[in-house]
């Protein structure tokens, strides 16, 4: 198959072999969803897979998994004399932080979320629909994290890097592209969203959730 490519209709394409999200984009201007029934052309560096293999072989175990708190079937929600719908402040989740509003590609469908008190150095984080029900399946679903985000040690020593950011979501955004979806990270140290919406869940993201799973077989304190 050959593919031509306009640059006057496409986003301009960039690359850095370095970067740790390594895929960028050929594809129109996204304006509106009208967009996902185009084709685009997905690339990545050479070694992303490489790097994603041994990712999960770093993270085979999840024995670690076992002592995070059960997550809550659903969060109370309140309505004001406006009909305005927004999360009740007064129910508390033990074990569990106060839920929040929630709006990213990387849990599309989600709005609300909250994350779990820190159970060492790991956490988890669950994702709520606009009616406060769980969101049990991914993409949109929250999962484990070995490394709770507020947990903020970029140590070389050792070559070891100890953050969420390393340890769980750029793991995530590697099998996002792998399994071919579009998307570019908002922030490189940082990410917290993406360009586009995740359109596939192929066997890369499935080994993900594998190693970081939505419902950890722990119990509420």
């Amino acid at each position: 198959m050959v593919v031509t490519m306009d640059t006057s209709r496409h986003a301009e394409l960039s690359w850095d072999d370095g970067d740790d999200w390594p895929s960028r984009l050929l594809l129109p201007p996204c304006t509106n969803l009208a967009l996902l029934d185009r084709m685009w052309v997905v690339l990545f560096c050479s070694d992303l897979a490489d790097k994603f293999d041994a990712w999960t072989a770093a993270f085979s175990s999840t024995a670690w998994t076992t002592t995070l708190p059960a997550v809550y079937p659903s969060i109370a929600l309140v309505t004001n004399g406006n009909g305005k719908v927004s999360i009740d402040s007064s129910q508390a989740y033990p074990g569990w932080k106060k839920p929040s509003s929630i709006s990213s590609y990387l849990h599309h469908n989600a709005t609300y979320g909250m994350r779990s008190e820190p159970v060492g150095s790991h956490g988890h984080q669950a994702t709520y629909r606009e009616d406060g029900t769980l969101i049990r399946t991914t993409i949109a679903a929250g999962t484990a994290d070995f490394n709770q985000p507020l947990s903020f040690s970029l140590s070389i020593s050792g070559g070891v890097k100890e953050h969420h950011y390393i340890n769980d979501v750029i793991p995530f955004l590697r099998a996002l592209s792998l399994d071919g979806n579009p998307g570019v990270y908002n922030k490189r140290l940082a990410p917290t969203n993406i360009t586009h919406p995740c359109l596939y869940q192929g066997p890369n993201i499935d080994a993900y959730i594998s190693l970081r799973p939505t419902l950890p077989t722990g119990t509420h304190p």
